[in-house]
């Protein structure tokens, strides 16, 4: 959320209100429209751990 609106400090009803507002849509967007990334194998070497992902699809 931070990197929307910036590391100010916001203070007053009307703030807490746009901020709320705002953060309904980017959660949707954010869960809705975003791809993701689903672990298919890990697979340990050693102490090295290897992660392969599936191709990132929306949900």
């Amino acid at each position: 959320m931070r990197r929307l609106v910036g590391y100010g400090r916001f203070v007053g009803a009307e703030a807490t209100a746009a901020l709320g507002q705002l953060y309904a849509v980017v959660r949707l967007y954010g869960n809705l429209f975003q791809p993701s990334f689903k672990l298919q194998e890990k697979t340990r070497i050693g102490a090295r751990v290897i992660k392969r992902y599936h191709p990132p699809v929306p949900p």
